[in-house]
């Protein structure tokens, strides 16, 4: 595809012929050619929208596999406190009798429902979750913290289930963006790294509360 070719350099090479076309054709005033300009500065102008279309598909897909990558840090985390804390259980789905017989021992049983709580903990996005977890310790999160996340997350929702279009409830709930229905959001570079300087102060005060919370577990249990 050449959506996929494309790369820096060759925005850097379309800006250099733009810059040299013009330098050349005012040498020649008055018999500028117009048309060389013209084409030139086409071809630049295909040049950026190419890339900045490249960069937000790029960007997209990135937050995409951003959200995949917390989801199962915390999943994973979550459930080795569970196994830590097994009282923390008490708040999980109930187990199906297709998951009791096709279990083949009784750890295996026990997984799935350490699995299932976690899952179930994680519903609804940083909204729900990062409540869920300050009420079982977890401290030092930022004020925008839980803002940034849930963009994200709220971003990374229309991408996979919209195609990328801002539908009502996004357009609502972000309203002091310069956001239209309709429209397909813009994932760029600046909005990418406000994503990421929320994940870093998220994820610092929680990889604190997780290890603090598997070491007291450990020495309740020696």
């Amino acid at each position: 595809m050449r959506l996929l070719k494309i790369m820096p350099i060759d925005f850097k090479l379309s800006a250099s012929s733009l810059k040299r076309c013009i330098s050349r054709e005012i040498k020649k005033t008055p018999k500028v050619n117009s048309e060389a300009i013209q084409r030139a500065v086409t071809s630049f102008s295909g040049s950026v929208t190419e890339f900045i279309h490249v960069h937000n598909f790029l960007y997209s897909w990135m937050s995409v596999m951003l959200v995949t990558f917390v989801e199962a840090y915390m999943e994973e985390n979550l459930e080795l406190i569970a196994r830590k804390n097994p009282t923390l259980l008490k708040n999980a789905d109930p187990v199906s009798l297709d998951v009791i017989f096709e279990s083949d021992s009784l750890e295996d049983l026990k997984a799935e429902l350490r699995q299932q709580w976690a899952k179930r903990t994680l519903r609804g996005g940083p909204e729900k979750w990062l409540k869920r977890i300050q009420e079982m310790g977890a401290r030092g999160y930022e004020k925008d913290c839980c803002l940034r996340m849930q963009h994200l997350w709220d971003t990374r929702n229309l991408i996979v289930h919209a195609q990328g279009v801002i539908n009502k409830g996004y357009h609502k709930k972000y309203s002091n963006q310069k956001l239209k229905v309709g429209d397909r959001v813009h994932v760029a570079g600046n909005l990418f790294s406000w994503w990421l300087d929320g994940l870093k102060v998220f994820l610092e005060p929680t990889d604190q509360f997780f290890f603090r919370y598997a070491a007291g577990a450990a020495e309740a249990e020696s």
